[in-house]
């Protein structure tokens, strides 16, 4: 996946994202009221002209329900510049907008899609919200 940046600056190049650890528990239950998300970066690093990004994916539901938690790396790619920029950045605690928005787009992506299979696997309900449709006249 390609993103480019606004007025023509340079691209980070969005190459795959890779699950080093799963984990999960099912506490029986499948009654769902309400889940907690937690996504954290913890750490990144530069190699090259590749961006290694590590971090944690968590799913809370109640106890009686589970938990679910992918950790992963976010590979990417792009100028040695701007990388060192974004390395810069992260370690100042101060992202560049656009960036930290498209590799929190990549994090979620990729783990809702496979947090909804781990929870299959599990039987307890998937992490996603369902929309709530309503038809006219209806409350």
């Amino acid at each position: 996946m390609k993103v480019l940046r606004k007025s023509g600056a340079s691209m980070v190049v969005w190459k795959l994202v890779r699950f080093s650890r799963i984990e999960g528990e099912s506490g029986g239950s499948t009654e769902m009221k309400r889940f907690n998300m937690d996504m954290n970066v913890t750490s990144m690093k530069k190699e090259g002209n590749e961006l290694l990004v590590d971090f944690t994916y968590r799913i809370d539901y109640s106890k009686e329900v589970g938990f679910i938690i992918l950790n992963g790396q976010v590979q990417a790619s792009g100028e040695k510049k701007e990388l060192d920029e974004i390395v810069a950045g992260w370690k100042a605690k101060k992202l560049p907008v656009e960036f930290a928005a498209q590799l929190s787009n990549v994090i979620l992506y990729n783990c809702e899609i496979n947090g909804v299979l781990v929870s299959r696997v599990l039987a307890i309900p998937a992490p996603v919200i369902p929309p709530n449709i309503t038809t006219a006249g209806s409350t």
